[in-house]
């Protein structure tokens, strides 16, 4: 009790969390994440290291709660995008949903330009984006299976994931947009 009352009355945080860990995707996307010092992070999230601390944790802690930020901010308009009726066209707004991201800044995507490395060397960012990419193939297949559960789908999500990724990867290399939506339009056809 005596811990929650002084708690209670610390200094407010003089920093928008959410501001925070938007200038930590930037930068993770930008450098990856052995390349990123905590200097650079706090600087990045306009907070000192000890607030970063405080609020955040360690590097690791600031890196998952940035991919959850990130996925959390891209993930309403994609599902929304997926809505659609017809099948082809919820996947074609969901793609063109996907190229928004990808191509505003030319970073591509948090998972595939920052996790990958990582996973290999932590096992704990392995076990968070095996988790994220099980989440996105059961976005795809449960979008697919409002046609008809077949035995398919579940291949095909993952081959539709793995057209995100490509993507992602292109516009990270410099692919104008138009180039990226002529690869998923044939994509799509070739899948759906």
């Amino acid at each position: 009790m005596q811990a929650e009352k002084s708690k209670a009355r610390g200094r407010p945080r003089k920093f928008d969390k959410n501001k925070a860990l938007d200038g930590a995707v930037s930068l993770f996307m930008l450098k990856g994440y052995s390349a990123t010092s905590l200097d650079d992070l706090a600087k990045a999230m306009g907070i000192n290291r000890p607030s970063m601390y405080n609020a955040f944790g360690n590097k690791e802690a600031i890196f998952i709660q940035s991919v959850e930020h990130y996925f959390d901010k891209i993930s309403a308009p994609l599902a929304q995008a997926l809505e659609h009726e017809q099948v082809e066209d919820a996947f074609k707004r969901f793609f063109a949903c996907l190229l928004d991201f990808y191509c505003s800044d030319n970073l591509g995507c948090m998972a595939t330009s920052t996790m990958p490395a990582e996973s290999a060397e932590n096992g704990n960012v392995h076990h968070f984006y095996k988790g994220i990419m099980s989440k996105i193939d059961a976005l795809l297949k449960a979008r697919l299976d409002v046609c008809g559960e077949d035995e398919q789908n579940t291949l095909n999500a993952q081959l539709l994931q793995g057209l995100m990724q490509t993507l992602s990867l292109r516009a990270r290399a410099g692919a104008d947009r138009s180039e990226l939506e002529e690869l998923y339009l044939f994509g799509l056809k070739k899948i759906l």
